[in-house]
C-alpha cells in the first residue's frame, strides 16, 4: 500500500509546484528548519535560529547590471553594465577580478580563485568604481546548483571580487559573517535548505535567481555569540583547502562528515545525537544501495545514471564531472 497526497496548484503568488519525494521525514526536517526548529528523527526538537538571507545581507547584481549591452532600440546610449568580460587569463594584479562561471573541478574547496577579470568600459569608469565599491566581496552564492557535479553552494574568495552570472555576491552587514555563511551553507543542513528553497525544473538541479536568493533560509548569524563568530573563522580555516565530493553524495563524503561535526557540535553546541541523526541520512535504501540524501537531491532515475563516487579521508582524489539528463515529468506511481 502507499499514501496519496492531494496538492492544489496555486495560480496566485507565491506559486507552489509539485515535486516527487522519497522520504517524508527529510522533508519534515527541511520545513521545520525554516520555522527555526531542528526536527530530526528520534531526537528532541531543538531551537535553531533561521532567517531569510535578505535580513542579514545585501544581494549581488545580475549579470546584465555588470556586462549588459546598450538598449537595442537606442544603441547610442551607454551600456547597461559598466564592464566588459575579458577573455584573457586572470592574474593576481587585476583591478576588477570576478568569479563568473562554474568549473566543478576548480570548486571542490571552500576557498576559490577568481576565474576572470572585468575591464571598465570607456566613459563608464566612474560607474565601474561605484559598482565595485558597493558590490565586490568575498562571499558568493551559486544560483544554478548542479547537485550531481558541484560540491559547494557557497564560494569564498580570498580577494574581493565581483560575482558574475553563476556566483553573485552576498555582502553581509558584518564582514565576519562571511566565514559563518561559508561553513553553514556547505554543511549538510545548509545544502538541504538550498535544495528545499531552490526551483527544480531539471533533474539534479536546484536553481535560484538573485531575487529568490534573498528569501533563502539561512542560519541567523545575528544570534551568534562573539565566541561563535571567532570559531566560525577557525572552522573555515581548517576546511578551506580540503576537497569536498559533489552534493549528491554529501552523506558519503568524509570531508563533509567532518564539517558537519564541526558545525553542529563544536560551533552550534549540539550533542552527539543530533550529529548522528543528520549523518543517519547516509543509510541505504533497498533500492540498489542508494543513499537517502541522493534520492532526495536527485530523484531515483537521475541517480541510477551516475557512477559511485569514492573518496578517501582527504577526498583529494574526487574528480566528478557528470552531465545530468533532463527528463520530462512523468506520472508518479505509489507503491
Amino acid at each position: 500500500m502507499g499514501e496519496t497526497i492531494q496538492a492544489n496548484i496555486q495560480r496566485e503568488k507565491p506559486k507552489w509546484n509539485l515535486v516527487r519525494i522519497q522520504d517524508f521525514e527529510l522533508v519534515q526536517t527541511a520545513y521545520k528548519l525554516t520555522q527555526s526548529k531542528l526536527h530530526l528523527p528520534r531526537c528532541k526538537v531543538e531551537p535553531l535560529a533561521i532567517t531569510e538571507l535578505k535580513n542579514v545581507s545585501e544581494r549581488g547584481l545580475i549579470s546584465l547590471d555588470i556586462t549588459g549591452p546598450a538598449p537595442v532600440d537606442d544603441p547610442g546610449k551607454l551600456p547597461r553594465g559598466p564592464f566588459d568580460l575579458s577573455d584573457s587569463i586572470p592574474t593576481p594584479t587585476d583591478t576588477y577580478p570576478t568569479l563568473w562561471n562554474h568549473d566543478c573541478e576548480e570548486e571542490r574547496k571552500l576557498l576559490c580563485k577568481p576565474d576572470g577579470k572585468l575591464i571598465a568600459r570607456p566613459r563608464m569608469e566612474d560607474k565601474a568604481n561605484q559598482v565595485w565599491n558597493q558590490f565586490a566581496g568575498r562571499c558568493h552564492l551559486t544560483v544554478d546548483f548542479g547537485l550531481a557535479s558541484q560540491s559547494i553552494a557557497v564560494a569564498f574568495t580570498k580577494r574581493k571580487c565581483i560575482g558574475g552570472s553563476a556566483w553573485p555576491n552576498v555582502n553581509f552587514t558584518k564582514k565576519s559573517w562571511d566565514y559563518a555563511f561559508s561553513i553553514w551553507g556547505n554543511s549538510t543542513l545548509g545544502l538541504l535548505l538550498f535544495w528545499w528553497h531552490g526551483s527544480r525544473q531539471q533533474s539534479g538541479r536546484a536553481n535560484l535567481t538573485v531575487t529568490s536568493a534573498r528569501t533563502l533560509p539561512v542560519l541567523d548569524f545575528r544570534a551568534l555569540t562573539p565566541t561563535q563568530i571567532k570559531q566560525a573563522k577557525e572552522i573555515f580555516d581548517r576546511f578551506k583547502g580540503k576537497h569536498f565530493a559533489p552534493a549528491y553524495v554529501a552523506n558519503e563524503d568524509p570531508t563533509r562528515e567532518d564539517l558537519d561535526r564541526a558545525v553542529l557540535c563544536d560551533w552550534l553546541g549540539f550533542g552527539e545525537s543530533i550529529y548522528e541523526a543528520v549523518r543517519s541520512w547516509r543509510q541505504t535504501t533497498p533500492q540498489k544501495e542508494k543513499t537517502l540524501i541522493s534520492l532526495i537531491f536527485l530523484g531515483d532515475d537521475t541517480f541510477s545514471n551516475l557512477p559511485p563516487v569514492e573518496a578517501g579521508r582527504d577526498s583529494s582524489s574526487v574528480s566528478v564531472n557528470h552531465t545530468v539528463p533532463v527528463r520530462r515529468p512523468r506520472k508518479i506511481k505509489l507503491n
